[in-house]
């Protein structure tokens, strides 16, 4: 192993660090495990992230879909690049340490990055996000690894062994480089235990996508075969035997489809209405009688149910987007929202993934701050910090206002029941863990209680 590698893995071992290294001091590889797996994994995720591709580029409603949910997690407040803000509860964190971390995030740009990294994790559920570190033993910047050339490597329990990601040639079996846990932080969306890898937002839903794009070509191919309509020839052959008739009409077909565009040249068109026809008709003598001969030319109703129906195609298309767990409404199509009542319900489920979404991305956040820290001889044990970001909906944000509202009025029914003394303690749990407060945030507004009389009962 490198010096520099081994210098950053034993600042981020800390007191795990082995007393003794390997004997041979370099990452451990086996290739026969990893060709074992090769076509079961890497052929099977490649064929999906390709599928998730052409979806993105493709599908309109897909694109877009992936777009919103990501701009609904990481969204800044008024448009700034600030898309987080780094929460830090207790007194260990100081000012220095502090500086410290906001100096990574600038280094990194990860506040205006993070919309990139979020937006493909959930394109393909995995994100491969490689984690540089300099000779400095700061981390300098975030390089995204492509999805496809990436493989994670685990043992029977599901740990992640020494040589804990392997990158690849694409399409080959040949290694490219080695990675140690912590230098590539995996970024996983929809994950299942059983499963190594995640699962992209628009997985389940390419049986549907498949069919729509059948359809739609069908649809296409089927107005533009039909776009000009046919014409019916009637040709009389009264008094002719079979044969005759049947010379009579191909006689008729070939003098009207001929057509001299050089002369000499016989080239041959089909007739179709945009087309002049001149034909000859003339009254027959019939016992006596003059009649009408048969000739005649119509045009042909060429229209079809697949010509005109859409049912099908809006049948898959719902499909396709009940998969992608974005509103109609936040993707501008609202035929169907007919009730208040419904768009509310759907919007609450929508922050309900998009808080997922972000639950994600802050395990990313913290990872980095607490490799920060252990690189520079911070003790990452008593480092206590969270990840705030802006509420993904106006609606959600005017219903955590009213139910802070509602906590408010509780606590001032229930302030009176303690002594000044108790009073701030009861307040600190109070906005901690029933406002959701961080507690720094908790201990700060305490400070502003004193000298208040709580419904004119108790000096607090």
């Amino acid at each position: 192993m490198p010096k520099l590698l081994t210098k950053i893995a034993r600042a981020l071992a800390g007191d795990d660090w082995p007393s003794k290294d390997s004997a041979s001091g370099s990452i451990e590889f086996s290739e026969n495990n990893f060709f074992d797996d090769w076509d079961a994994t890497a052929t099977l995720r490649t064929n999906i992230y390709k599928e998730m591709d052409e979806i993105d580029e493709t599908v309109p409603e897909g694109s877009r879909a992936l777009s919103v949910l990501a701009d609904n997690a990481v969204n800044a407040r008024d448009g700034s690049a600030a898309s987080f803000r780094v929460l830090y509860n207790g007194a260990y964190v100081g000012k220095a340490k502090q500086k410290l971390i906001e100096e990574m995030l600038e280094r990194t740009e990860l506040r205006e990055k993070i919309g990139e990294y979020v937006r493909s994790t959930l394109k393909y559920g995995d994100g491969f996000e490689q984690i540089v570190v300099s000779d400095l033993m700061r981390i300098e910047r975030i390089m995204s690894m492509p999805v496809d050339t990436m493989r994670r490597n685990e043992d029977e329990k599901g740990v992640l062994e020494k040589v804990a990601f392997t990158q690849y040639e694409p399409g080959t079996t040949k290694v490219v480089a080695q990675f140690s846990r912590w230098q590539i932080y995996h970024l996983r969306w929809n994950h299942e235990p059983d499963s190594k890898y995640g699962r992209g937002q628009l997985y389940a839903a390419r049986g549907a996508w498949k069919k729509m794009v059948a359809m739609e070509e069908a649809f296409v191919i089927n107005r533009l075969t039909r776009a000009f309509a046919r014409l019916l020839f009637t040709v009389d052959t009264t008094g002719m035997t079979e044969e005759q008739g049947r010379l009579r009409c191909q006689k008729v077909m070939n003098d009207l489809r001929k057509r001299n565009d050089v002369p000499g040249d016989n080239a041959s068109s089909q007739m179709t209405v945009v087309k002049d026809i001149v034909i000859g008709k003339k009254k027959n003598a019939l016992g006596g009688k003059y009649e009408e001969d048969l000739t005649d030319v119509k045009v042909l109703d060429t229209s079809s149910t697949a010509d005109w129906s859409v049912d099908p195609l809006k049948y898959y298309r719902n499909k396709f987007l009940s998969q992608t767990g974005v509103p109609k409404s936040h993707l501008g199509l609202e035929e169907d929202i007919n009730a208040k009542a419904t768009l509310q319900w759907q919007d609450e489920r929508f922050v309900r993934t998009v808080r997922r979404v972000q639950m994600m991305v802050s395990e990313f956040v913290v990872r980095l701050i607490k490799i920060e820290f252990a690189l520079n001889g911070i003790d990452v044990k008593n480092v206590d910090i969270d990840i705030e970001w802006q509420s993904p909906s106006t609606t959600d944000m005017v219903d955590r206002a009213a139910a802070f509202q509602n906590s408010a009025v509780a606590f001032e029914k229930m302030a009176p029941f303690f002594n000044p003394a108790g009073l701030k303690e009861f307040a600190a749990w109070y906005m901690r863990e029933q406002l959701g407060m961080p507690e720094t945030q908790a201990i700060a507004m305490t400070q502003y209680i004193g000298g208040v009389n709580v419904n004119n009962n108790a000096e607090t």
